[in-house]
């Protein structure tokens, strides 16, 4: 697998491989988000938003080698930097097949290469497998919001969860 910069380009090439990983990846918005994508053209607006329109945003493609297939997305947004460091939140979202240790190693190359010395994500506390990839990658617990978002859980009942906040320095 590799990673590079996405376009407009790219996102439109590859929007139903998009709409995949986040279709893979149910917990990425909460059970009231309003800008919850359910279709393949909504998914790529969404996504364009981050690769093409934002001024403070970075979209990275996870793909397979040949790029025939784009696995997931890596987006830096809320970039923001001084002369000294450089801060974002991450994004991360991916299509089933490469869930875990198929994927870590592409992540570790891509947050030591962005070039972000601080990086940052909320986590909602029930997405346990994207709290331990967050862990695994080196990203520390630094901090959470009390009872901040809804989601339907197993056992179909709708409850506020937690955010965790986890932090990567890279410089450290």
């Amino acid at each position: 697998m590799k990673f590079r910069v996405i376009n407009r380009d790219d996102c439109v090439k590859y929007r139903s491989d998009i709409f995949q990983a986040y279709q893979s990846c149910h917990l990425i918005f909460d059970s009231q988000n309003p800008y919850c994508p359910r279709t393949e053209e909504e998914t790529l607006y969404f996504v364009l938003g981050y690769a093409c329109d934002s001024e403070d945003s970075l979209a990275y493609g996870v793909f397979d080698d040949n790029e025939d297939y784009l696995y997931g997305l890596v987006i830096f947004d809320n970039i923001r930097g001084t002369k000294q460091n450089t801060c974002a939140q991450v994004h991360i979202v991916n299509d089933k097949s490469v869930f875990g240790r198929k994927i870590k190693g592409v992540y570790e190359d891509l947050v030591r290469a962005c070039g972000i010395d601080v990086i940052y994500a909320k986590i909602p506390s029930i997405a346990v497998h994207s709290i331990a990839m967050c862990r695994r990658l080196g990203f520390k617990k630094t901090g959470y919001i009390p009872n901040a978002l809804p989601y339907v859980n197993s056992k179909g009942e709708e409850n506020m969860y937690d955010i965790q906040i986890y932090v990567k320095e890279n410089n450290k």
